[in-house]
Protein backbone atom coordinates (compact mmCIF):
# COMPACT_ATOMS: atom_id res chain seq x y z
CA UNK A 1 0.00 0.00 0.00
CA UNK A 2 0.99 3.38 -0.61
CA UNK A 3 0.78 6.01 2.48
CA UNK A 4 0.73 9.71 1.42
CA UNK A 5 2.04 11.50 3.89
CA UNK A 6 1.38 15.02 2.39
CA UNK A 7 -0.16 16.52 -0.89
CA UNK A 8 -1.31 20.03 -1.88
CA UNK A 9 -2.77 21.76 -5.12
CA UNK A 10 -1.70 24.76 -6.71
CA UNK A 11 0.93 26.01 -3.92
CA UNK A 12 2.39 29.27 -4.56
CA UNK A 13 5.69 30.12 -3.56
CA UNK A 14 7.48 33.16 -2.57
CA UNK A 15 10.04 34.66 -5.42
CA UNK A 16 13.18 33.65 -2.74
CA UNK A 17 11.70 29.96 -1.58
CA UNK A 18 13.80 27.14 -2.22
CA UNK A 19 12.97 23.91 -1.95
CA UNK A 20 15.52 21.60 -0.85
CA UNK A 21 15.12 18.31 1.07
CA UNK A 22 17.79 15.22 0.77
CA UNK A 23 16.62 11.93 0.05
CA UNK A 24 14.41 9.18 1.57
CA UNK A 25 14.86 5.84 2.17
CA UNK A 26 10.99 5.46 1.12
CA UNK A 27 9.45 8.66 0.47
CA UNK A 28 8.65 9.22 -3.21
CA UNK A 29 7.74 12.90 -5.03
CA UNK A 30 5.69 13.74 -7.55
CA UNK A 31 5.33 17.16 -9.00
CA UNK A 32 2.93 19.22 -11.81
CA UNK A 33 4.44 22.36 -12.47
CA UNK A 34 1.91 25.44 -13.45
CA UNK A 35 4.84 27.98 -14.04
CA UNK A 36 8.33 28.38 -14.93
CA UNK A 37 11.07 26.65 -12.23
CA UNK A 38 14.44 25.83 -11.84
CA UNK A 39 14.45 22.10 -10.89
CA UNK A 40 17.08 19.93 -10.10
CA UNK A 41 17.33 16.44 -12.20
CA UNK A 42 19.75 13.43 -12.52
CA UNK A 43 21.28 15.83 -15.68
CA UNK A 44 21.96 18.92 -13.53
CA UNK A 45 19.42 22.03 -12.85
CA UNK A 46 16.90 22.10 -15.74
CA UNK A 47 13.87 24.52 -16.93
CA UNK A 48 10.71 23.37 -16.12
CA UNK A 49 8.03 24.58 -18.36
CA UNK A 50 3.87 24.77 -17.16
CA UNK A 51 2.58 21.13 -17.53
CA UNK A 52 6.40 19.65 -17.41
CA UNK A 53 5.68 16.80 -14.13
CA UNK A 54 8.67 15.19 -11.98
CA UNK A 55 9.12 11.73 -10.02
CA UNK A 56 11.91 12.04 -7.50
CA UNK A 57 13.05 8.78 -6.10
CA UNK A 58 13.51 8.21 -2.25
CA UNK A 59 17.24 8.58 -2.95
CA UNK A 60 17.50 11.72 -5.09
CA UNK A 61 17.64 15.26 -3.64
CA UNK A 62 14.39 17.06 -4.36
CA UNK A 63 15.53 20.71 -5.24
CA UNK A 64 13.27 23.56 -6.93
CA UNK A 65 13.44 26.84 -7.14
CA UNK A 66 12.06 30.10 -9.30
CA UNK A 67 14.05 31.36 -12.24
CA UNK A 68 16.74 33.86 -11.93
CA UNK A 69 14.84 36.60 -13.88
CA UNK A 70 11.45 36.07 -12.88
CA UNK A 71 8.96 38.28 -11.65
CA UNK A 72 6.91 36.14 -9.34
CA UNK A 73 8.05 32.62 -6.98
CA UNK A 74 6.75 29.63 -8.88
CA UNK A 75 3.37 27.57 -8.87
CA UNK A 76 2.85 23.18 -8.55
CA UNK A 77 0.65 20.87 -7.71
CA UNK A 78 2.63 17.76 -5.49
CA UNK A 79 2.68 15.10 -3.22
CA UNK A 80 5.00 12.91 -0.77
CA UNK A 81 4.06 9.20 -1.06
CA UNK A 82 5.37 6.43 1.22
CA UNK A 83 5.99 3.00 -0.58
CA UNK A 84 8.04 0.32 -1.20
CA UNK A 85 6.27 -1.04 -3.94
CA UNK A 86 6.08 2.40 -5.71
CA UNK A 87 9.35 2.03 -7.97
CA UNK A 88 7.54 -1.41 -9.52
CA UNK A 89 4.72 0.47 -10.71
CA UNK A 90 6.75 3.97 -12.48
CA UNK A 91 8.67 1.10 -14.10
CA UNK A 92 6.22 -0.97 -15.16
CA UNK A 93 4.82 2.06 -16.39
CA UNK A 94 8.16 2.92 -18.12
CA UNK A 95 7.95 6.82 -16.90
CA UNK A 96 10.77 8.61 -16.62
CA UNK A 97 12.39 9.43 -13.13
CA UNK A 98 14.38 12.46 -11.75
CA UNK A 99 14.18 14.33 -14.97
CA UNK A 100 11.56 16.55 -15.98
CA UNK A 101 8.13 14.67 -18.13
CA UNK A 102 6.32 16.79 -21.08
CA UNK A 103 3.11 16.33 -20.77
CA UNK A 104 1.48 19.88 -22.00
CA UNK A 105 -1.01 19.60 -19.52
CA UNK A 106 -0.44 21.61 -15.79
CA UNK A 107 -3.72 20.38 -14.16
CA UNK A 108 -2.69 16.63 -14.91
CA UNK A 109 -2.47 15.65 -11.08
CA UNK A 110 -4.89 18.29 -10.31
CA UNK A 111 -7.86 16.02 -10.38
CA UNK A 112 -6.52 12.88 -8.68
CA UNK A 113 -5.04 15.11 -5.87
CA UNK A 114 -8.09 16.58 -5.46
CA UNK A 115 -9.72 12.69 -4.79
CA UNK A 116 -6.76 12.15 -2.34
CA UNK A 117 -7.22 15.89 -0.48
CA UNK A 118 -11.25 14.31 -0.15
CA UNK A 119 -10.45 11.14 1.16
CA UNK A 120 -8.21 12.12 3.33
CA UNK A 121 -10.24 14.28 5.20
CA UNK A 122 -13.50 12.18 5.11
CA UNK A 123 -12.06 9.25 6.40
CA UNK A 124 -14.66 6.82 4.25
CA UNK A 125 -14.24 3.10 5.77
CA UNK A 126 -10.92 2.11 3.79
CA UNK A 127 -9.93 5.72 3.04
CA UNK A 128 -6.30 4.92 2.99
CA UNK A 129 -6.75 1.71 0.36
CA UNK A 130 -8.68 4.01 -1.58
CA UNK A 131 -6.25 6.34 -1.52
CA UNK A 132 -3.26 3.91 -2.40
CA UNK A 133 -5.26 3.10 -5.29
CA UNK A 134 -6.07 6.76 -6.47
CA UNK A 135 -2.20 7.42 -6.29
CA UNK A 136 -1.93 4.40 -9.03
CA UNK A 137 -4.47 5.61 -11.18
CA UNK A 138 -2.62 9.22 -11.10
CA UNK A 139 0.74 7.62 -12.47
CA UNK A 140 -1.20 5.35 -14.63
CA UNK A 141 -2.98 8.30 -16.45
CA UNK A 142 0.49 10.15 -16.57
CA UNK A 143 1.73 6.87 -18.07
CA UNK A 144 -0.23 6.81 -20.61
CA UNK A 145 -0.16 10.95 -21.58
CA UNK A 146 3.64 10.53 -21.96
CA UNK A 147 3.46 7.16 -24.11
CA UNK A 148 0.86 8.96 -26.63
CA UNK A 149 3.42 12.10 -26.47
CA UNK A 150 6.20 9.79 -27.13
CA UNK A 151 4.65 8.50 -30.59
CA UNK A 152 3.52 12.66 -31.47
CA UNK A 153 6.20 14.27 -33.61
CA UNK A 154 4.69 17.95 -34.58
CA UNK A 155 5.85 19.27 -38.04
CA UNK A 156 6.42 22.28 -36.03
CA UNK A 157 9.82 20.53 -34.60
CA UNK A 158 11.24 19.18 -37.30
CA UNK A 159 12.60 22.27 -39.36
CA UNK A 160 14.23 23.22 -35.73
CA UNK A 161 15.43 20.37 -35.09
CA UNK A 162 17.48 20.19 -38.73
CA UNK A 163 18.36 23.74 -37.99
CA UNK A 164 19.76 22.65 -34.62
CA UNK A 165 21.65 19.64 -35.71
CA UNK A 166 23.15 21.70 -38.37
CA UNK A 167 24.38 24.47 -35.89
CA UNK A 168 25.95 21.32 -33.72
CA UNK A 169 27.88 20.29 -36.40
CA UNK A 170 29.29 23.48 -37.15
CA UNK A 171 30.04 24.06 -33.44
CA UNK A 172 31.39 20.82 -32.62
CA UNK A 173 34.34 22.07 -30.33
CA UNK A 174 31.37 23.37 -27.74
CA UNK A 175 30.41 21.32 -24.78
CA UNK A 176 27.41 20.00 -26.24
CA UNK A 177 25.16 17.43 -24.50
CA UNK A 178 21.71 16.61 -24.66
CA UNK A 179 20.74 18.98 -21.78
CA UNK A 180 22.47 21.88 -23.53
CA UNK A 181 20.49 20.51 -27.10
CA UNK A 182 17.32 20.27 -25.29
CA UNK A 183 17.93 24.29 -23.84
CA UNK A 184 18.95 25.94 -27.13
CA UNK A 185 15.69 23.98 -28.53
CA UNK A 186 13.21 24.95 -25.61
CA UNK A 187 11.98 21.52 -24.90
CA UNK A 188 12.68 19.22 -21.89
CA UNK A 189 15.24 16.64 -22.36
CA UNK A 190 12.74 13.64 -21.91
CA UNK A 191 10.38 15.77 -25.06
CA UNK A 192 13.55 16.66 -27.05
CA UNK A 193 15.24 12.98 -26.65
CA UNK A 194 12.05 11.58 -28.39
CA UNK A 195 11.45 13.89 -31.30
CA UNK A 196 15.37 14.22 -32.19
CA UNK A 197 15.22 10.18 -32.49
CA UNK A 198 12.46 9.99 -34.19
CA UNK A 199 13.54 12.70 -36.92
CA UNK A 200 17.17 11.45 -36.98
CA UNK A 201 16.97 7.79 -36.29
CA UNK A 202 19.34 8.23 -33.33
CA UNK A 203 19.31 9.55 -29.78
CA UNK A 204 20.97 13.19 -29.60
CA UNK A 205 23.82 11.69 -27.74
CA UNK A 206 24.53 8.75 -29.73
CA UNK A 207 24.36 11.60 -32.84
CA UNK A 208 26.51 13.89 -31.46
CA UNK A 209 29.28 11.33 -31.22
CA UNK A 210 28.75 10.02 -34.42
CA UNK A 211 28.99 13.69 -36.03
CA UNK A 212 32.16 14.24 -34.01
CA UNK A 213 33.60 11.12 -35.20
CA UNK A 214 32.88 11.61 -38.62
CA UNK A 215 34.50 14.95 -38.54
CA UNK A 216 37.41 13.69 -36.68
CA UNK A 217 37.64 11.00 -40.21
CA UNK A 218 38.03 13.92 -42.02
CA UNK A 219 40.60 16.10 -40.31
CA UNK A 220 42.69 12.47 -39.77
CA UNK A 221 42.74 11.74 -43.91
CA UNK A 222 43.06 15.78 -44.71
CA UNK A 223 45.70 16.96 -42.57
CA UNK A 224 48.64 16.22 -40.25
CA UNK A 225 47.17 17.91 -36.96
CA UNK A 226 47.85 15.52 -33.99
CA UNK A 227 45.11 13.60 -32.14
CA UNK A 228 45.14 16.10 -29.32
CA UNK A 229 44.04 19.11 -31.64
CA UNK A 230 41.60 17.16 -33.47
CA UNK A 231 39.73 15.85 -30.08
CA UNK A 232 39.71 19.37 -29.40
CA UNK A 233 38.32 20.79 -32.54
CA UNK A 234 35.89 18.07 -32.55
CA UNK A 235 34.76 18.40 -29.34
CA UNK A 236 36.16 15.55 -27.21
CA UNK A 237 36.98 15.76 -23.65
CA UNK A 238 40.76 14.96 -24.53
CA UNK A 239 42.44 12.97 -26.93
CA UNK A 240 42.35 9.53 -24.92
CA UNK A 241 38.75 9.80 -24.31
CA UNK A 242 38.76 10.56 -28.49
CA UNK A 243 40.93 7.08 -28.86
CA UNK A 244 38.66 5.14 -27.06
CA UNK A 245 35.20 5.97 -28.64
CA UNK A 246 37.08 6.27 -31.63
CA UNK A 247 38.15 2.50 -31.37
CA UNK A 248 34.68 1.31 -29.50
CA UNK A 249 32.92 2.78 -32.43
CA UNK A 250 35.47 2.45 -35.73
CA UNK A 251 36.90 -0.92 -34.28
CA UNK A 252 40.64 0.47 -35.45
CA UNK A 253 42.25 3.21 -33.38
CA UNK A 254 42.51 7.28 -35.20
CA UNK A 255 46.35 6.14 -35.83
CA UNK A 256 46.16 3.08 -37.45
CA UNK A 257 42.78 4.99 -39.46
CA UNK A 258 45.31 7.63 -40.87
CA UNK A 259 47.77 4.96 -41.56
CA UNK A 260 45.63 2.88 -43.93
CA UNK A 261 43.78 5.75 -46.31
Amino acid sequence: MHRIEHLDIDTHHEIDHVVYQAGDSKRWVILCFSTECMVLTKAGIQLAKPGDCFIKTPSFIEHHFAPKNAETGFINDWIHVVSDTLGGLVDALSLPTNELIYTQNPLILRTYLCKLIHERNALYPFWEQKCSNIVEAMLISLGRTYQELQTDDPKQYRESLLELRNYVREHLDSPWNVTKMAQKAGLSNSRFSVLYKKRFGRGPNDDLIEMRLEQAKILLISTNKCLADIAQICGFQNEFYFSRIFKSRVNISPGAYRKQL
